[in-house]
């Protein structure tokens, strides 16, 4: 048996293309739900970049409270 061959895991290459979509598609969330806020309401920039971190901050400071319920 070889290095290569001992270290195979069954199931690493379809969970290896799940990560890599789940990747891309968060990716390509941020910047495009910006510039979609940005052109449906007018805001400027970074007033939608503020919001959007703020949402971030509160989202982040509830995980703790949402995982104890």
């Amino acid at each position: 048996m070889t290095a290569a061959t001992a270290f195979r895991v069954v199931g690493a290459c379809p969970f290896l293309v799940g990560m890599f979509v789940d990747a891309l598609g968060n990716g390509l969330y941020v910047p495009l739900t910006l510039l979609f806020i940005h052109e449906v309401t007018g805001l400027p920039m970074t007033t939608v970049g503020l919001g959007v971190t703020m949402a971030a901050i509160v989202g982040l400071a509830a995980n703790p409270v949402a995982g104890v319920c």
